[in-house]
């Protein structure tokens, strides 16, 4: 996917000087009226889709860019994911937390303290999920919207409940860090990618691990950051992320096919 980014989608870090941070992660949501971007300035921002894709609505001064500032997390926040309606978003961080903010009627309020332009829209936190041990690289909803798995560095993929915020499953298997989860769209599997042992593949019905895809060329980049893979929108076929054959050093993105889980 090529991604064109304007040139004032931005996170900064305010100091002595404006530092200009890397982006880790973007989402547009289900409506397309929203993209979220996710920075190491320990922020998500939420931003509108209309002057990015319409020149002139770029050049208007009265039509709003910045949508929110999200404030959550306290170290960088490494992915920020839409849930399927549009109006729930989780992210996760270095700080080991998944945070769920809900959108919410009324004018947003300001913190004290915050430098940030105020916000348009009300974002409220809805939960902050505590229980992984290390980084949280990458956050899948279900299909559904009532369940968000969360990937880790410590190895482990955590499953939650949207509703009460409980943790519902620990899958347990890889044996490096987990830095990629995706969600079938049919609410039947969730995939996994570990940094170097290949793609998991977890039942949702009782959580056991019914494949594991690791073939000659499934050791990833060495210190890869994320390995975030995707489910095709039929569900037919999962594209793995930052594998590479060190044989001939080249870079590659399986497809694995559904219910063989064969490439």
């Amino acid at each position: 996917m090529l991604f064109e980014k304007p040139k004032w989608v931005k996170h900064e870090r305010q100091g002595r000087d404006v530092e200009l941070c890397p982006l880790f992660s973007v989402d547009i949501d289900s409506t397309g009226q929203r993209l979220a971007t996710a920075a190491n300035d320990n922020k998500v921002r939420i931003w509108a889709m209309g002057p990015i894709l319409d020149a002139q609505k770029e050049q208007d001064p009265s039509v709003p860019k910045l949508l929110a500032t999200l404030t959550d997390h306290f170290e960088p926040v490494n992915v920020a994911r839409f849930s399927p309606k549009g109006n729930l978003i989780a992210s996760g961080s270095d700080s080991k937390l998944v945070v769920i903010n809900q959108l919410m009627p009324g004018p947003a309020s300001v913190r004290f303290g915050d430098k940030d332009a105020p916000s348009l829209e009300n974002w409220k936190q809805m939960h902050v999920l505590r229980g992984h041990k290390s980084n949280v690289c990458d956050i899948s909803w279900s299909p559904d919207g009532k369940r968000v798995a969360s990937a880790s560095l410590d190895n482990l993929v955590l499953v939650w409940d949207v509703a009460s915020g409980r943790q519902v499953a620990v899958l347990e298997g890889h044996h490096g860090y987990v830095k990629g989860v995706a969600w079938d769209p049919f609410n039947m599997y969730i995939a996994t990618q570990g940094e170097n042992d290949g793609i998991f593949i977890w039942r949702v019905s009782d959580w056991s691990c019914v494949a594991r895809v690791k073939t000659e060329f499934s050791l990833s980049a060495d210190n890869s950051m994320h390995t975030r893979l995707s489910w095709s929108p039929d569900g037919q076929n999962i594209v793995g992320t930052c594998m590479v054959d060190k044989s001939t050093n080249t870079y590659l993105a399986p497809i694995i096919r559904r219910t063989s889980w064969d490439s």
